[in-house]
Formats: structure tokens, C-alpha cells, sequence
């Protein structure tokens, strides 16, 4: 399912050293990403951001306060940043402000815990660095006492794999309470490497490898954030996020991952850099051993129970059911401290409904009689709970037998969309009535990752779909061909997912449409269609402005100098370095372009680029080997002037 798409090599330039320095060449390349991070017409990065290019976000909700984000860039040094929030999106009428460090420790990231806030109350936050003002975001704490909630559910967001037309329509929505991203937020592999859809439609990504170290799950962090459409769902919405398996590497588990190989490190370290990466790049609050599994309390009407079904205390994955260990009763997907947490929440909640945002299928599947036709579908099988059959069925029990009413599984991973009533038994469950069921799930599709007719073919994908209706009548609803998102309609006495699609991922617009609607009324734990969409709320929140505040001497655009406007340098990873250094940069005009070794002294060590390059995203390689250890200046020199960027070789 695998296929690798070579990266563009734009140009290989090798120069020689001087000042008494080895004459061995330092070798330099330049890769190409020259298609835009959206829309065709979309410059590839917004000048007048400067430095805040990556935009705003914020996230982790609670009745009193919530997280929100930003990242400085233009900058080497540690720098203070103002921040405020306010109830106005003009900003005027400010509720709490403050100043914070950041600098490259942190990766220039800025996250502040806002504190002393109202419960279900919307607000608007935005930063100032460098006489210069964020873009506004807008955000919202969680209510103590709503009786309508509504929350968009997403996952798996391949940028390789197509647009994020359902960030943008999501980002228009004016009276959601949050997104809950289940996963997947970006994908760790090289590019090209992962899924035979890649590429239809977009470029590269940064850094051009299967992503490591520290500084390449930062790269990757900071590539998807300059996607327009990702930016516009971050800006409007807080997000609520747990990781899957691609934050680290795929298919992975407490010991380690498919896709960690011989040569990548040990597995512990890996995943230290992801979290770090994660936890300094994401809205998500910081806490001890950065773990995701936690609860949102969203008052009466909902209790939000967020569980790690992936790194914290997962046992391997069978390789098939028939495995001897498949059976064991002691394998675990959760992991005993973490499945204790999880039961106490649920028999303690005094919430009408209990939703769970979980990585992958929770629902017993009957695979056996599938697997007789279609070999494919183990491949599913031993990664979800079933993999993991006595936990699953002991927590199925649990729920059971402790008479815990109302709880809806929110799952993500899969790429395509499932309804399910979630069966004590499969065999006595009453498919018309519901008689049998103790629960419900909500699987999302993805926002751009392949989907099972991309990946299987689309009659290998209908086959699929119809061997899990014939032989899984707890599955109410199925969809394994489009893209998209769901609505989570939350009221105290119904539940409704509504599914949107996008007509395409592989074209730089699309529209989006209704595909389907399922609910729960309270106290069934039971699925039923409905081609009614759920009533938005009739109060909607005004959204936040397209543009930066100008207020306190803000330097607006018309007085970034002009290379600003056309040229930024986005990072310069790792550094310090003692091998091979990589500079991210991107160009929103045509320019000619020099880039060029100097050290302090201002003599000029290796010459690494020479051409004319159009609008676009692009990573400069060079090696640093031959280099003394000591500051270095990497300048890109222009006909409209000079930007550099220092970095410190070891």
C-alpha cells in the first residue's frame, strides 16, 4: 500500500571551502515544493503575518480558561511576547493580557494557560512581537450548564493525500463548541511513501525524510501549519486533540512501531522527540509524562473522556487472529493504569452523555466470516480493539453491567465513515430494535488521507463495504469513499452525528455536501438514520477577523520592506548541527536567488545557490561536516536585499 514518489531535485551546487578551513567541497542541494500550501491562486506564505506565520490557535477548553498558541519567526534570539484576550473580536474590551518569553528551546512556540475565565463564553486572543500584531483568534471555554453543544470530528490529515477543504468549511462554521481532532494530524513518513494516493494535487513536504529527530517532527509541524485552510480551523475554533499512530511512526505501540526500523534510534527516544515536538506545536495543555489521556467536563449534558490507545500502554499487534497470542487475556490496549482512569470516569460521570474520543474502533466486529472472503480485511482486524478481544469485550461488559447509559464512542484512524451500535453479544443482538446494544460510535472520515477505494481499489472498497453489512448488522451506516468530517449535535435528549463530504480532495477548490445523519435518543444506545441535519444553534458567534489588528503602532504590511513581502525564512534545522543542515524557506514572487556561507567575520565561506526561483516552498541541504566548529551566517542574498539566518556548527 506503499508506493514511493521520488522528490524533485531542483538543483545540486558544490563549492569549495577557504580560509584555511578543509578543502574537502561542502555539498549542497536545493528541494523543491513550488506548489503552494492551498489554493492556486494561495501565495505560500501571508507577509503580513510577519513574524506570526504560522497564524493562531488555541485548545484544551475548560469552564475557567483555555490554552492559546502562536509561533514567532524572524527571530534568533529569545523574545518577549504580549498577549491578550478579549470578549470583542476588535480586541478592545480586554479580559486578561500578559507578557511571555519564548525562544529556540521551545522552538519560538508561545502557549499560555489563560486562567479566571467564564464558563461557555466565547472570546478572542491575539500577540504582539516586533511592533507587530497575530492575526485574532477566536476561542471558547466550556459551558457548565448548555443544553446544545456541537463539535467537529476529524482525523487523519495527509497533506501529501490532498486539500484540507474541510479545515476551510469547518473554519466557517459560527456556532461549534470545539473541533476534537482524533489523530493523524500529520504523517511521518518521506514523501511519496506512504499510500498510492500522494501527490494527486499537491507537492512535497518538509523535511524531505521519514521524520526522526526533534527538529524534523518540528519541521513537519511547521510545514502543515502554513497550510491556509489548516491555518483558518485553528484561528476559529479551539482544538481539542489526542495523538494516533502517525505523530510518531505507524502502527505503533508502547515498545515501539511498524514503521520504526533499524537505524532510526531507540524507540523511547523517538517518541520523547514527538512529544516534544507535539506538545510545544499543539494548543494542548502541558502536563507531567505529556500524556493526551484526559476529560473535558462540558457540565451536565456531556463528560469528553479522551484515551491513548497507542503509545501509553499498548501491547504489540498481532500479525493475525490466528497468532496464538491474539487470544491472551492479558494483552492490552490501554494498559492497566490507564484502563482504571478510564472505568472510574465512566461510573463516576454525572454528565447525560459520556463521549469518548479514541483513536481507533472500539465496536466487536465479526471478522471471521470476512476475513473467509477477503484476506484484506485482517489487515484491519488486528490493529483496532478486536485486536485486543478480552479488553474489548471486558470493557463492552463493563459498561454493561454497571448500567452506564449513554456513552458514544468518537473514533478516528481509519479513513472512512462507520455508524455502529456497539453489541453485548453479537450473536443475541437485534439489529431492528437495538436490543443488545450498550453503546454507540461515531467514526470519522479523513480530512485528506487515502481512503479504502485509494488504497484497496474501489471494487476491493465495495466489496469491503458490503462483506461488513452482510455480516455486521451493528453497522448502521458506512462510507468508504469519501472524504470529510462529521458534526457532533449534542443535546439532553438526542445525540446526532452529520456527516459532511468534499467533492474532491485532489483539486484546489471543492464543495462540500450532507451525506448522512444517524442519532441516539437518550437512555436507547441504539443508531438510527435520519435525513434530517440537526438545527445549528441559533445563536452564532461573530468570527474572528481575516486580517491583523491595527492598534499600538502595529507595522502593517506597507512597512514590511519589500524582501519581507517576498521571501522568509521559515527555520534552520538542526541547529546547532555537526552533519547535514537544513534551512526551510519560501518565496511568494519569482526572485533570483543567492545563498551563501559567511562566518562572523564576514568572510564568505561556500557559495551553496545560484538560480531564479519561482513562488514556492523550499528546503536547502548542505553539509556541515567540513566545517571548524563555530558560528556560521547563512545569507540569501536578492537584487532587493539581503536576510540571513545564523546557525552554530559543533
Amino acid at each position: 500500500m506503499k508506493k514511493t514518489i521520488t522528490t524533485l531535485i531542483l538543483l545540486l551546487c558544490i563549492s569549495t571551502l577557504t580560509m584555511g578551513q578543509s578543502q574537502a567541497p561542502i555539498q549542497a542541494n536545493v528541494l523543491d515544493y513550488s506548489r503552494t500550501m492551498g489554493k492556486t491562486d494561495a501565495a505560500t506564505f501571508q507577509a503580513d503575518l510577519a513574524p506570526f506565520y504560522h497564524g493562531v490557535a488555541s485548545g484544551d477548553p475548560l469552564q475557567d480558561r483555555v490554552i492559546i498558541w502562536t509561533r514567532v519567526s524572524d527571530t534568533e534570539e529569545a523574545i518577549e511576547v504580549e498577549w491578550r484576550v478579549g470578549t470583542d473580536p476588535e480586541l478592545t474590551d480586554i479580559v486578561q493580557h500578559g507578557k511571555i518569553m519564548t525562544d529556540a528551546s521551545k522552538d519560538y512556540t508561545v502557549k499560555i494557560d489563560v486562567e479566571g475565565l467564564e464558563a461557555g463564553t466565547t472570546y478572542y486572543y491575539g500577540f504582539t512581537a516586533m511592533d507587530k500584531h497575530s492575526l485574532t483568534g477566536r476561542t471558547k471555554t466550556a459551558s457548565a450548564d448548555s443544553e446544545h453543544l456541537r463539535f467537529g470530528i476529524t482525523s487523519c490529515s495527509n497533506y501529501q493525500g490532498g486539500y484540507f477543504h474541510a479545515y476551510r468549511y469547518l473554519s466557517e462554521r459560527n456556532d461549534l463548541d470545539a473541533v476534537i481532532h482524533l489523530g493523524d494530524y500529520y504523517y511521518e513518513y518521506k514523501p511519496g511513501q506512504y499510500g498510492p494516493g500522494e501527490g494527486i494535487g499537491r507537492g512535497g513536504v518538509l523535511p524531505d525524510k521519514e521524520i526522526v529527530e526533534v527538529e524534523d517532527y518540528r519541521m513537519r509541524h511547521s510545514f502543515y501549519k502554513l497550510d491556509p485552510d489548516l491555518m483558518a480551523v485553528h484561528q476559529q475554533h479551539p482544538f481539542i486533540v489526542i495523538w494516533d499512530d502517525h505523530e510518531v511512526a505507524n502502527d505503533s505501540y508502547k515498545d515501539g512501531a511498524q514503521n520504526h526500523n533499524p537505524g532510526e534510534g531507540e524507540w523511547p527516544t523517538r517518541v520523547s522527540n514527538s512529544k516534544k515536538a507535539y506538545f510545544e506545536w499543539m494548543p494542548i495543555r502541558d502536563n507531567e509524562g505529556q500524556k493526551v489521556y484526559r476529560k473535558i467536563d462540558y457540565g451536565t449534558l456531556a463528560d469528553l473522556i479522551l484515551l491513548d490507545t497507542r503509545i501509553e500502554g499498548r501491547d504489540q499487534q498481532v500479525e493475525s487472529v490466528s497468532d496464538s497470542a491474539y487470544l491472551d487475556p492479558n494483552r492490552t490496549i490501554l494498559g492497566e493504569t490507564q484502563r482504571n482512569w478510564f472505568t472510574d470516569h465512566l461510573s463516576n460521570s454525572e454528565a447525560q452523555w459520556k463521549l469518548v474520543g479514541n483513536q481507533v474502533i472500539f465496536a466487536p466486529i465479526d471478522f471471521e466470516q470476512m476475513i473467509n472472503v477477503s484476506a484484506a480485511a485482517e489487515i484491519l482486524a488486528v490493529d483496532i480493539w478486536t485486536g485486543y478481544p478480552f479488553e474489548q469485550q471486558n470493557m463492552v461488559d463493563y459498561i454493561a453491567d454497571n448500567n452506564i447509559e449513554n456513552v458514544a464512542f468518537l473514533t478516528g484512524d481509519i479513513h472512512v465513515t462507520f455508524a455502529f451500535d456497539v453489541a453485548k453479544d453479537l450473536e443475541t443482538y437485534d439489529a431492528e430494535t437495538g436490543e443488545g446494544s450498550v453503546a454507540v460510535e461515531f467514526v470519522t472520515p479523513s480530512i485528506s488521507s487515502d481512503g479504502f477505494d485509494e488504497l484497496l481499489g474501489e471494487t476491493t472498497a465495495g466489496l469491503f463495504e458490503d462483506l461488513m453489512v452482510s455480516f455486521n448488522p451493528q453497522t448502521k451506516k458506512i462510507n468508504f469513499f469519501d472524504h470529510g468530517y462529521y458534526v457532533l449535535d449534542v443535546t439532553p435528549d438526542k445525540l446526532q452525528g452529520d456527516w459532511y463530504y468534499m467533492s474532491t480532495v485532489h483539486e484546489d477548490e471543492a464543495t462540500e455536501a450532507h451525506g448522512m445523519g444517524v442519532f441516539t435518543a437518550a437512555g436507547e444506545n441504539h443508531l438510527q438514520a435520519t435525513e434530517t441535519e440537526s438545527e445549528g444553534k441559533a445563536e452564532q458567534e461573530l468570527p474572528a477577523p481575516d486580517e491583523p489588528p491595527l492598534f499600538n503602532g502595529y507595522v502593517g504590511l506597507d512597512q514590511i520592506n519589500a524582501l519581507q513581502k517576498d521571501l522568509s525564512i521559515l527555520a534552520v534545522y538542526p541547529n546547532p548541527v555537526s552533519t547535514t543542515a537544513s534551512v526551510s524557506y519560501a518565496l511568494n514572487n519569482t526572485l533570483d536567488l543567492g545563498i551563501a556561507l559567511y562566518d562572523l567575520t564576514g568572510k564568505k565561506i561556500a557559495h551553496l545557490f545560484q538560480d531564479q526561483q519561482s513562488a514556492g516552498i523550499y528546503q536547502l541541504q548542505f553539509d556541515a561536516q567540513q566545517l571548524n566548529a563555530g558560528i556560521y551566517v547563512i545569507q540569501f542574498e536578492t537584487e532587493k536585499g539581503n536576510m540571513s539566518k545564523r546557525i552554530l556548527v559543533k
